[in-house]
């Protein structure tokens, strides 16, 4: 079981309603940085083949798909977001609360800032440790 990271992001409502909420007003990382759907969408390095020690678990839709590793890399956290919650900043921002497990989601961070979306990220890990991403120093880094 993962230590939880707790992450609030500020953002403009029109970006979250765009790239990071699905209908539900759920955080869904796939919006903007979506899984592939067949072999020839996905980078050769995330397919598995028959040599290949799969990873922790096999997607039964996609059982070619190493989705674990395309996590870390692409959105980099094992899984989707958690725990959503919704609030009104100002009137025309957001802070929006979730968890994922280990860490802030950097790779998805990176994939909203490339997209020139601004946002303020203030995350802290069960064990204490904490730090502020921006769409600025995502890109810095």
């Amino acid at each position: 079981m993962p230590n939880w990271c707790y992450n609030d992001l500020i953002v403009k409502k029109n970006d979250a309603d765009n790239y990071i909420l699905d209908s539900e007003k759920r955080v869904d990382f796939s919006i903007l940085v979506p899984e592939p759907n067949s072999k020839d969408e996905c980078d050769i390095k995330y397919i598995i083949t028959d040599n290949e020690i799969p990873p922790i678990e096999i997607d039964d839709d996609k059982p070619w798909f190493n989705w674990y590793h395309w996590h870390i890399n692409e959105w980099g956290t094992k899984w989707n977001a958690r725990r959503t919650c919704v609030s009104n900043k100002a009137n025309d921002e957001y802070i929006i609360s979730f968890e994922t497990p280990w860490g802030p989601p950097v790779g998805w961070l990176k994939a909203l800032a490339e997209k020139g979306i601004k946002f303020h990220l203030d995350w802290k890990e069960e064990t204490g440790y904490k730090d502020v991403i921006t769409n600025e120093t995502i890109l810095e880094e």
